[in-house]
């Protein structure tokens, strides 16, 4: 079996964007002066990672730093622009709450739409319906349509599914920004099951201390680039106290 859950060497990405607003009379100046439309938007710059498989690995950095990209990288959704990503299995990705969801629906009908993206099994989904549930909150509204709810408690719906489907290779993108307090205490006791099976966890989060609590390990990507790899304490700490750092000037 292959001991290494992601291997990324000399990774770059890079986008391109519209150098203005795109007009009928921009495009035939760009034309007529043989001006480029578009330019490189550079986010990652020549990452090399390894993730052993069973590691848990936090992903901290100020919005734009690349935290998402690598992660699309890491899943196999974006291709690099330069350098190789190998993987050593198919991860289970949960990068946008919305996706799968329909708002006419009801919140059980959702429950199997999201499960059978992140591959669960209907049998099993309606085995594990009242456990999905409860963890979301959402027991009293199984037969309410998803747009009747607010955007914390579909974050809450996702994730619960997210987290009650098979999986040893998860990898999750800022998937507390909207859920309370008492969401993340059930989310730690499911993260904490995980952990006990040996599952490689890749998750980004602005949530530093509960990074922490979950991986030993944690990346600090700044500006496209790593800053910082090592104890995940160490790393935040250090990463914190940049932010901080920057805001008082």
């Amino acid at each position: 079996m292959n001991e290494n859950a992601i291997i990324a060497e000399n990774v770059s990405k890079h986008f391109f964007i519209l150098r203005h607003r795109e007009t009928a009379f921009r495009v035939i100046k760009a034309l007529l002066h043989k001006e480029p439309l578009m330019k490189k938007l550079r986010v990652l710059h020549n990452i090399s990672v390894t993730i052993k498989q069973g590691e848990r690995v936090a992903v901290v950095g100020n919005n734009g730093a690349g935290k998402t990209t690598l992660l699309r990288l890491m899943a196999g959704i974006y291709k690099p622009t330069t350098g190789l990503i190998r993987t050593g299995s198919e991860p289970k990705v949960l990068l946008n709450f919305w996706t799968g969801f329909n708002n006419d629906l009801s919140v059980i009908d959702n429950v199997y739409l999201r499960g059978a993206i992140v591959g669960g099994e209907r049998k099993a989904l309606t085995h594990d319906m009242k456990v999905i549930l409860e963890m979301a909150g959402l027991a009293t509204f199984m037969y309410s349509p998803l747009k009747r709810l607010s955007m914390g408690q579909i974050q809450r719906l996702s994730l619960s599914v997210f987290l009650n489907t098979p999986g040893d290779f998860l990898i999750l993108d800022e998937c507390l920004a909207f859920v309370d307090k008492g969401f993340i205490i059930k989310s730690d006791a499911a993260i904490r099951e995980k952990i006990t099976g040996g599952k490689t966890i890749i998750m980004a989060s602005h949530d530093g201390e509960f990074l922490a609590r979950h991986c030993p390990r944690a990346i600090w990507l700044d500006e496209g680039r790593i800053r910082m790899d090592g104890d995940c304490r160490r790393v935040i700490c250090e990463y914190e106290r940049s932010v901080a750092g920057q805001a008082a000037k």
